[in-house]
């Protein structure tokens, strides 16, 4: 009896922030802030690519030679001119040092080579993610954080002086590594001292700054053309985050997970102190048990409806990433002006996500991510029936969409699995996610040779079949989460179809037909016109 008395005398942290402390209050506030600042120069780093890598023949960063021919002159007025077709003697680079591809004479026969730069980013950030995933476990979030912001610092400020291409690729996939970090760890650090209600909408809130430093990517590249005099100055901002390193704080969720109570506690007493609350009378729970109880993500392959979940929770991310980084690389070589473009894409995501933070309350989770998804695919097939300036605004609308759902994406899938696999289930949407990203510039570098359309084909239609069948997920407005077996077998959810896809409704509709079919339709039930197959 005493035994079970003690145990009721412990609280959760999650209890602790609910009923105590605050779910988020000033001091999570400014911790948020705090950690989530790195993510404004990581983005620099990941947006100036589109620059660094931009086609100076396409920006008309050339001009023809005094030997040059009416061939020369002819091929100037072109938005697309193919500088490869003229005697190299009969035209010059103007703005040689705004790009790589006019400083090592990367564009005749190299066409890969942009392509190649992009991949080894994405690789870094593979390796990143899983790297410093397994570090900040170990070592801790702060260790992490900023460790990643002074690798990224260190590969951007000697990427500004690499001497050669393959020199340039090795230090960006380094770049990449530590960009992850600082993405991984700035995302947990802003979320982990938050209550449960507040630490879905923190997580989308940091994308916020993430899309901030794109925007600022655009303007840091129209003041300083100069590639490697931006990557170098790109690289000092992301050593900033090191002079805050004292006043960021250790996570106190890891800190009570790896057994250190007394330095949780005193985190938590610093967030009570500055939303003017208190520390719990009773003594934090141990979070050993917990962490025993975490399940790795192939018990979610155990069950049917679980089985179905996840693997449509990976083909959004997948689909999602993907996109996204298409849309950016293909407004890189797009025709009018490159800074422009560039800036409208990454201004569009601060409404996209201002939007998503107001109707995930009110509209629900479900429709918000659906509607994500289907609008960023619909705007991308629209590109295949537009041209020019039209074509352009598609391409940048879908990132409207595709924006909203990658940031609304880690929030909805945690709710809909068990407490167990969560962690699980987040670590292999990420992992997902980055396997899109380095998908992209190999469908980019195949399409060059195929018809224009097809890349907005094919990513489009990778964002309509998640987005329609994302629409028979359960929602998990105010519906808790699944923790039990019991919950896992209860009734499978229906889908409320429109009238004109009702069973009933189709009957009506084929009754004449009836007599000229072998079919009846009176064996299709209602009920399964509805049945939620993925729920």
């Amino acid at each position: 009896m005493s035994a079970s008395v003690s145990i009721r005398k412990e609280v959760s942290i999650d209890e602790a922030l609910q009923k105590s402390i605050g779910e988020f209050g000033w001091g999570q506030k400014k911790l948020f802030l705090l950690v989530s600042l790195p993510l404004i120069p990581a983005a620099l780093q990941a947006f100036l690519l589109p620059f660094t890598l931009s086609d100076p023949a396409k920006q008309h960063w050339w001009e023809c030679t005094a030997a040059a021919g009416e061939a020369c002159h002819s091929l100037f007025t072109q938005t697309s001119p193919d500088l490869c077709s003229l005697p190299r003697e009969s035209w010059r680079w103007t703005r040689r040092s705004h790009s790589i591809i006019s400083e090592w004479n990367l564009l005749c026969g190299n066409s890969w080579a942009p392509q190649l730069v992009y991949t080894g980013f994405f690789v870094g950030l593979l390796i990143g993610t899983t790297a410093f995933g397994a570090f900040a476990d170990r070592y801790g979030r702060r260790k992490g954080l900023l460790l990643a912001c002074g690798l990224a610092s260190l590969m951007a400020c000697t990427n500004s002086l690499a001497p050669s291409f393959w020199w340039y690729l090795l230090l960006q996939s380094g770049t990449g590594i530590g960009v992850a970090g600082v993405w991984l760890l700035s995302f947990a650090m802003a979320t982990e001292p938050a209550g449960p209600a507040w630490q879905g909408h923190a997580g989308i809130a940091t994308h916020l700054f993430f899309a901030t430093g794109a925007c600022l990517a655009s303007v840091l590249a129209l003041l300083v053309p100069n590639w490697r005099l931006a990557t170098f100055v790109a690289g000092i901002f992301m050593a900033a985050p090191l002079l805050l390193a004292a006043y960021l704080v250790e996570s106190p969720r890891w800190l009570l997970a790896t057994g250190r109570k007394g330095e949780a506690a005193a985190g938590l007493a610093a967030i009570a102190s500055l939303n003017k609350t208190h520390l719990p009378e009773a003594p934090l729970a141990d979070m050993g048990v917990a962490l025993g109880a975490l399940r790795p993500i192939s018990d979610a392959f155990a069950h049917a409806r679980l089985q179905r979940r996840i693997l449509l929770l990976l083909l959004s991310a997948f689909a999602l990433a993907l996109a996204y980084w298409v849309v950016l690389m293909m407004l890189g070589s797009a025709q009018g002006s490159l800074y422009l473009n560039q800036a409208l894409a990454a201004a569009v995501e601060l409404p996209a996500l201002l939007l998503t933070l107001l109707l995930l309350d009110r509209a629900g989770r479900r429709p918000v991510f659906s509607f994500a998804l289907l609008q960023g695919g619909t705007s991308l097939l629209l590109c295949t029936l537009t041209f020019g300036w039209l074509q352009r605004m598609w391409l940048i609308a879908s990132k409207v969409g595709v924006a909203a759902g990658l940031a609304l994406l880690p929030m909805y899938a945690a709710e809909l699995f068990p407490h167990s696999l969560r962690a699980s289930v987040v670590d292999a949407l990420q992992q997902a996610a980055r396997v899109g990203c380095c998908t992209a510039p190999g469908l980019l570098l195949v399409a060059d040779k195929a018809p224009e359309f097809v890349p907005f084909l094919a990513v489009g239609a990778a964002l309509l079949i998640p987005g329609v069948l994302s629409m028979t997920l359960p929602e998990t407005l105010d519906s808790g989460s699944l923790d039990t077996g019991q919950e896992l077998a209860s009734p499978r959810l229906r889908i409320k179809w429109p009238g004109i896809f009702r069973a009933q409704t189709l009957r009506q509709w084929l009754r004449p037909f009836k007599a000229h079919s072998g079919f009846s339709f009176s064996r299709l039930s209602e009920t399964d016109m509805q049945s939620n197959v993925l729920s």
